[in-house]
């Protein structure tokens, strides 16, 4: 059984079976020589199967596989491109074939033992030559395996774990020369955290056959799992000596020497796999890659993601190419980095929008250490614009975006163009003060002490300026002096026109002048503001003018967009709250 229960998956499979069993399935033979390859085809076709597709090595049957859909396949263990324990490995890999009928056809060797320690993997092995009644023989007890095995694993998985158990029991009872009951018990067992009886029932199939390498794998897990690292990596040593092509071993062997912190000894284990054939795995090749960057070994690391994408074309597809271009950026072949850093630009979907945000600084970066300015300018300015990002969707707030814009230029030592960003960044909201000390502490780890303090100086000026503007303007209201006080704000405007506070005053003296169309013009400018710089209570505050004018559309607007971008702040759940007392349905809504 899977180490994850997935009742969706239990039932595909089940489906599968029912396929087979009906001889509806598409069957592949993969079989190098060509008379043998036409005797087991034969041999499938006189078991009643209609679909059956034929692959002279491991390579061309894994894309029949895929165009065709197999559901069993008749695999030689020994073919050129690939054999059939890669074939199998790569197969066990996929996600829409994990579970597919794997038989594995041996010639009278030592392939016998290699076959037999994979055996969880493998659903059969037979020896050559087949006939039509050993195969049928063999199919029908797989057949019966795979059901017993997802019925009882649905069974756990839906609470019931006893009548699992006892079913699986009483499997065992009848069949106590057959394995495989044992090892579902044991599972199932070591699963509900009853290590002791899953340790005995695993012990009890190594008693039958020491041969059965991959039990010793899983009375490793469970020493883990009880928190006995070492004795666990004595376990999984011991499977690799018993069969040194158990690539999964290596895998376990890995992980848990990096639970220790030891990602040296982890990286041997995993060289050693490759080298003795096991590269075809995906999640190994990911973790070999990861291991391999941390020694900074860029070279192999990008060898292993690309191969990793080549298994698993469809999967963590940004998050490779995005080590893929960190290895060639680091190899110094920054061409072909900037190309794969843009194919991440160009991909990234809305909900990826960190991934490419990171891309393009990357991106500009590089273009600056290149001596290519211009491409860097383009990239970052277009990073600042709402309307290039998917939906709309900015991943951080604008201030935020140029500070980070500012730091790369610092980083390459374009001093004049991090100043111009810095400033900027902190003209989008005078009043974050956490921003302007962050950017002076940045400045000042580079090198440029200098520089903070100057955009410090700046700003206190502006805001000093910008703050009597706005209180000689709240004064003037309060005396009924409208027009004076829209000459204030504007007069402020003047000096910091990224001011979301000062449209918001200006929309609400509109408001007190009745003149809506105007007041409602500001408040969207405010709005704009509070949004892209993240500004909760401002935005609530828009939110709520709308709503004093029985505006509930708007506001309801307002407060999904300010939920789209998290500002989960006091100040909108107030709003939310008048909203639900004013319209109980769209209130509810919006909680819920």
């Amino acid at each position: 059984m899977r180490n994850e229960i997935n009742n969706e998956w239990l039932m595909q499979r089940l489906t599968r079976l029912q396929r087979v069993a009906d001889r509806q399935a598409n069957v592949i033979v993969i079989e190098d020589m060509p008379t043998m390859r036409l005797l087991l085809v034969q041999t499938i076709r006189q078991m009643g199967f209609k679909n059956v597709h034929r692959a002279a090595n491991g390579k061309q049957g894994l894309e029949l596989i895929k165009q065709h859909h197999c559901d069993l396949a008749i695999v030689d263990w020994v073919m050129p491109h690939m054999t059939g324990l890669e074939l199998l490995e790569k197969i066990r890999d996929l996600d829409d074939y994990s579970d597919m009928i794997f038989v594995m056809v041996t010639a009278e060797s030592h392939e016998v033992n290699v076959v037999r320690g994979v055996e969880e993997r493998v659903d059969t092995y037979l020896t050559k030559p087949v006939n039509m009644y050993k195969l049928t023989r063999r199919l029908n007890e797989i057949l019966f395996r795979r059901e017993t095995e997802s019925r009882c694993a649905l069974q756990f998985a839906s609470g019931r774990q006893e009548a699992a158990l006892k079913k699986m029991g009483a499997v065992a009872k009848k069949m106590p020369e057959a394995k495989w009951p044992l090892a579902n018990l044991a599972k199932m067992y070591a699963r509900s955290g009853r290590f002791d009886i899953a340790e005995k029932y695993f012990q009890q199939i190594l008693k039958r056959d020491s041969s059965t390498t991959y039990v010793l794998v899983e009375l490793g897990k469970i020493k883990e799992r009880e928190g006995d690292t070492e004795a666990a990596l004595k376990y999984y040593h011991r499977a690799i000596y018993r069969n040194n092509q158990f690539f999964r071993a290596y895998d376990v062997i890995a992980e848990a020497l990096l639970s220790q912190g030891n990602k040296e000894d982890a990286l041997l284990a995993l060289e050693t796999a490759m080298q003795n054939g096991g590269t075809e795995s995906a999640g190994r090749q990911e973790l070999f890659a990861d291991l391999l960057l941390d020694e900074n070994r860029f070279e192999e690391a990008e060898s292993a993601l690309r191969k990793a994408m080549e298994l698993k074309p469809q999967v963590y597809v940004i998050p490779r190419k995005f080590r893929i271009a960190k290895c060639c950026l680091a190899q110094g072949k920054v061409d072909e980095g900037i190309e794969v850093l843009e194919e991440v630009v160009k991909s990234a979907k809305r909900d990826q929008a960190q991934e490419r945000l990171e891309a393009s600084l990357l991106i500009g970066k590089s273009h600056l250490a290149n001596g290519d300015v211009e491409k860097a300018v383009t990239m970052f300015e277009r990073l600042i614009e709402p309307h290039t990002w998917p939906g709309k969707y900015m991943p951080e707030a604008k201030y935020n975006l140029l500070k980070t814009i500012g730091k790369v230029y610092l980083q390459t030592g374009n001093v004049h163009q991090a100043s111009k960003y810095f400033y900027d960044s902190v003209l989008l909201n005078l009043d974050d003060q956490e921003n302007i000390k962050d950017i002076g502490y940045y400045a000042d780890s580079l090198g440029f002490p200098e520089l903070g303090g100057a955009i410090e100086e700046k700003i206190s000026d502006l805001r000093s300026r910008v703050e009597a503007c706005a209180e000689e303007g709240r004064v003037l209201v309060e005396r009924g002096e409208y027009d004076a006080a829209h000459k204030a704000y504007d007069q402020g405007l003047r000096i910091d026109p990224n001011s979301g506070r000062l449209y918001f005053n200006k929309g609400r003296l509109f408001l007190r002048m009745d003149e809506m169309e105007r007041c409602f013009i500001y408040m969207e400018r405010a709005l704009e503001f509070g949004l892209a710089n993240r500004d909760a209570e401002l935005v609530a505050k828009v939110a709520q003018t709308y709503l004093e004018q029985d505006n509930f559309p708007r506001t309801r607007r307002i407060l999904e967009l300010a939920h789209e971008l998290d500002l989960e702040d006091e100040s909108i759940h107030s709003v939310v709250d008048m909203l639900q007392a004013r319209q109980p349905a769209v209130g509810h809504a919006l909680t819920g």
